[in-house]
């Protein structure tokens, strides 16, 4: 679940930090994924994102081991390799992108913060107004921090990046609604 928010996040947050100056409609970026369990139960991931507005986001997990993660509007794919499956399912909410955008704020601490699903986001920019790092607590108390780098802004990519077709050797399981 909490791949899934940070997900959307991603697309969400995203987003919202540039629309003060900049009309980002893509972004490609290169990411270390954290997450610190209230259990001491540490994760590390690494990996690609690439991400387009509206709502459409595919997450290239690399290590410690191969997974693809398809968002596209409230569509959700994760593909498992080693698993030989993927788990689809739709998210009970689809955000409005645009009035999320509007709502971020700035704090005197120049850091951007936002809530979205009652959950508070906080976003670092780097000295080119390029999203840098964004932390969050989920609704079951996990900390995560996303860490982005060789981060690209306005790349085309074309919106098949972002459709999962799954191969015809893997197990298909349908999840309910989030």
């Amino acid at each position: 679940m909490w791949i899934i928010k940070a997900g959307m996040v991603f697309v969400i947050c995203c987003g919202r930090l540039f629309a003060w100056g900049e009309d980002i409609q893509s972004i490609q970026a290169d990411f270390e994924q954290y997450i610190y369990n209230e259990d001491g139960a540490n994760v590390y991931y690494k990996g690609k994102i690439l991400g387009k507005s509206p709502n459409k986001v595919k997450w290239d997990y690399q290590m410690p081991f191969k997974k693809e993660i398809y968002m596209n509007d409230n569509k959700v794919a994760i593909y498992e390799p080693s698993l030989e499956q993927v788990s689809l399912s739709t998210l009970n909410s689809k955000s409005d992108f645009i009035s999320i955008i509007k709502s971020a704020k700035k704090y005197e601490d120049g850091t951007y913060r936002t809530a979205v699903d009652g959950i508070e986001y906080t976003l670092v920019v780097d000295r080119e107004n390029k999203p840098k790092s964004i932390y969050f607590v989920d609704t079951m108390g996990t900390k995560s921090e996303l860490v982005l780098s060789n981060v690209k802004l306005n790349v085309k990519i074309d919106d098949a990046v972002f459709v999962f077709v799954a191969p015809s050797d893997v197990e298909v399981l349908e999840l309910k609604a989030r």
